[in-house]
């Protein structure tokens, strides 16, 4: 094989592949940073302690406590798990961008304004793309986009996990306070 035969062999499905192999955190996926025994991440196993402690605090918690106290640790405990849920959403995510079926154009364009909002804060900024993109990269070099635009975004969740963690359980809330107030009005 020549040099110029080299360069039209396609690099894609050997990276995918590579990426696909690569040891990964067991919630999350991270696989840049070192894993533990446990296969967990640093940032993962934070959290599984910091919900194990919660736990064994609200377990703890004595009969005298106040109302408020329960109230407060129980409102702990549902966001430690939630920061729980949140780490294992991620590793799903991954793992649907790496061996989903079907990879297309416009979770690639949802990715790209996701990274874009991780790094600059702003909203829609690759909007109405998704023709454009689908058309320029093959399947497996949209995985691979995807992989690294997610990767941004995990690193932006695990800095902001409990932010997100409170913010999603404010919307549950709502959500089923509403659904509760509309029940009542029929």
């Amino acid at each position: 094989m020549d040099a110029t035969e080299k360069w039209n062999v396609p690099f894609a499905e050997e990276w995918l592949g590579q990426i696909r192999d690569a040891e990964r955190c067991k919630w999350c996926g991270e696989g840049d940073k070192p894993i533990n025994r446990a296969r967990f991440c640093a940032a993962c196993k934070r959290t599984q302690r910091y919900a194990a402690t919660v736990r064994k605090e609200t377990g703890a918690l004595p009969d005298t406590a106040t109302d408020h106290e329960r109230w407060k640790q129980n409102r702990e405990l549902q966001v430690a798990e939630m920061m729980e849920e949140l780490c294992k959403a991620d590793g799903e995510q991954l793992s649907t961008i790496l061996h989903g079926d079907l990879y297309d154009a416009a979770n690639l364009e949802r990715l790209f304004n996701r990274a874009a909002y991780a790094i600059c804060q702003q909203r829609e900024f690759y909007g109405h793309n998704a023709t454009q993109l689908g058309m320029t990269f093959s399947s497996d070099q949209r995985r691979i986009l995807a992989y690294l635009l997610w990767t941004a975004t995990l690193a932006d969740h695990k800095r902001r996990r409990m932010k997100l963690a409170i913010r999603r359980l404010h919307r549950l809330n709502l959500r089923r306070e509403e659904r509760e107030a509309g029940s009542d009005a029929i």
